[in-house]
């Protein structure tokens, strides 16, 4: 879809991010997921809209100068947003660590501690490498 203005053509694309006109100030921001051994990919949306599917960590150029939201997800569906200022021909960092909303089979379980019926206090961090059944119940 086309648009007459002054004698030049507009042109605007649907589904995608505002294009940068000419004379508009940009900057640089470098989207990166927390753990970038296990991480290899992520997909990024910006302003509601999906970029694409990327090699983690991932640098998008020439974005307009302003405050966007971020939303970044792995193929697992962890998933986290941000609201992040992008600053005139500077690059900014933007690193987020993605949130689990289920524990998934063959993931890491999640950190946590718990109290033992024994009153004993349970630190998984303290269990690594070590097998250890769960059974998680409701007490009425």
């Amino acid at each position: 879809m086309g648009m007459l203005l002054g004698g030049s053509l507009v042109v605007f694309h649907c589904g995608g991010p505002p294009p940068t006109a000419p004379g508009q100030q940009t900057g640089d921001l470098r989207v990166a997921a927390l753990d970038t051994l296990t991480i290899a990919s992520i997909k990024i949306d910006l302003d509601d809209v999906r970029i694409g599917h990327f090699k983690n960590p991932h640098l998008l150029r020439d974005l307009v100068v302003g405050v966007h939201k971020v939303l970044v997800s792995d193929k697992v569906g962890a998933a986290a947003s941000r609201t992040v200022e992008v600053v005139r021909n500077r690059q900014t960092d933007l690193v987020i660590q993605l949130l689990i909303s289920g524990p998934y089979v063959g993931n890491p379980a999640p950190l946590f501690t718990a109290r033992s019926v024994t009153g004993d206090t349970i630190d998984i961090l303290k269990a690594k490498g070590k097998v250890i059944f769960l059974a998680f119940f409701e007490h009425t």
